[in-house]
């Protein structure tokens, strides 16, 4: 993954939880918390309103979400191409 800090906060946005992103990613909660913080930084822009324990997106953590989900795509569709470059093609054969 070239941007880990995107998938960290694609998952917290998926679950809607630190604690849950952080097991599903293998890091720990305070890690977490840092890469969004660092996103937040680098947008200038809060992406999570925090209401005690739950939290929800903001307009711009949705439509970071939204990007996201392309730019994972677009990372997939290079990964099969330079695969098929690499003869190593992988999948299930029926």
């Amino acid at each position: 993954m070239f941007d880990f800090r995107l998938k960290v906060f694609d998952t917290v946005a998926k679950r809607l939880n630190f604690t849950k992103a952080a097991n599903e990613l293998n890091i720990t909660q305070p890690a977490v918390t840092k890469h969004i913080k660092e996103i937040e930084l680098n947008l200038n822009i809060k992406l999570f309103e925090r209401n005690g324990t739950k939290i929800k997106l903001t307009k711009a953590g949705e439509i970071l979400l939204k990007y996201t989900e392309e730019i994972f795509s677009v990372y997939q569709k290079m990964e099969f191409e330079i695969g098929q470059l690499q003869e190593k093609q992988k999948g299930i054969l029926r």
